[in-house]
């Protein structure tokens, strides 16, 4: 404010204004019309992963000139780490899946009065694999 002491946020004589002000932007920001979604089931990688690509579509928007809102950008950044992340659990859940099939389907177990080293089954699900090739 030219020839005031204080800016607008600072100044006495205009506190009410800039009260008013404020609370104005607060509800300009707000959005009133949303929508409360169902929960969702995200007990597995999978479903984790279907969430995150569903909400990266909903989020992913963009100007009438094509730019886009950097927080808009720095979520998508975080959902796509998100993402990857995922994606590396589920491959590792299904590698793990395959591995105890290929261990039930040769009947190698670990029993209490059969102990084999980590070294050994690894060892042995090597043999595995050059059989099956």
């Amino acid at each position: 404010m030219i020839g005031e002491q204080f800016c607008f946020s600072h100044n006495p004589r205009v506190k009410g204004e800039h009260l008013k002000a404020t609370r104005k932007g607060g509800s300009v920001s707000y959005k009133g019309n949303t929508v409360l979604l169902d929960p969702l089931d995200l007990s597995s990688p999978e479903l984790v992963f279907t969430l995150l690509t569903d909400t990266i579509n909903r989020v992913r928007q963009v100007d009438e000139n094509g730019c886009m809102d950097v927080k808009i950008a720095n979520c998508l950044a975080i959902l796509a780490g998100k993402m990857l992340e995922a994606k590396k659990v589920i491959e590792i859940d299904k590698r793990m899946k395959e591995l105890e099939e290929i261990i039930k389907e040769h009947n190698i177990r670990k029993e209490d009065d059969y102990e084999i080293s980590e070294e050994e089954l690894m060892r042995e699900l090597d043999e595995i694999k050059k059989e099956d090739l």
